[in-house]
C-alpha cells in the first residue's frame, strides 16, 4: 500500500508563483480575518452586551443575510455610476 507524502500533497495545492499564488494568499488572509471578526463579534455580544446565545445567533444570522442580499446591488453600483469602468479599477 502506497504511503501518503504529506509535504508533496500540500505543495501540490499551492499554485505556481504569479497571480494565482497572490490570489491564494489574499484569500487566506481574508478568510482568517473574517474568522477573527466573527469570533470577536460573538464574544462581544455574549460578554459585553449580555445577549443570550439564541439572540446573538439570531443577530449574526440577520447580519449575514443582509450582507448576502446587499452584495449584488452594491457590486453593481460602480458600473452603474460609470459604465466605462467595467472592472472597477481606474
Amino acid at each position: 500500500m502506497p504511503r501518503l507524502n504529506l509535504g508533496r500533497a500540500l505543495t501540490s495545492l499551492v499554485p505556481e508563483p504569479g497571480t494565482r499564488r497572490v490570489y491564494l494568499l489574499v484569500t487566506l488572509i481574508n478568510v482568517y480575518g473574517i474568522g477573527l471578526i466573527l469570533t470577536a463579534m460573538t464574544l462581544y455580544a455574549l460578554r459585553v452586551v449580555h445577549l443570550t446565545t439564541a439572540r446573538a445567533g439570531l443577530a449574526l444570522t440577520i447580519a449575514g443575510l443582509v450582507g448576502l442580499l446587499a452584495a449584488m446591488p452594491m457590486g453593481h453600483l460602480p458600473t452603474d455610476a460609470d459604465p466605462g469602468m467595467s472592472s472597477g479599477w481606474p
